[in-house]
């Protein structure tokens, strides 16, 4: 079972990035990617981007065995990819798009 999603991460305009997975709290997933936007690090480098994510996802749960994890591939999922474009500064969620200044700024409550 589990509540699975991945983000995202471009790393370049042909569409090439990692994903960061996490398996229980994909609901939540949307509101922590926005938290870690929310700061303004690093929006035009995938790189040090992608560790902001990926640290606020983990951040209660620095050293545990499973329930995260980093992917050149889409893992198991069972909700939306939630899609972070550096390249362009836009997050898409399913058909849902917001410039990243959008999002940090949206509610959320229709995403799930």
């Amino acid at each position: 079972m589990g509540d699975r999603r991945n983000v995202f991460v471009d790393t370049d305009l042909d569409g090439k990035g990692i994903y960061l997975y996490i398996h229980w709290g994909g609901k939540e997933l949307p509101k922590i990617v926005q938290i870690a936007l929310k700061k303004k690090w690093r929006w035009s480098d995938p790189a040090y981007l992608s560790r902001i994510i990926f640290c606020e996802m983990i951040k209660d749960d620095l050293m545990g065995e499973t329930g995260f994890g980093i992917s050149s591939e889409l893992t198991d999922y069972n909700r939306d990819t939630i899609k972070v474009l550096t390249d362009i500064q836009e997050v898409h969620i399913g058909k849902k798009e917001w410039t990243f200044e959008e999002y940090i700024n949206d509610n959320l409550e229709n995403i799930n």
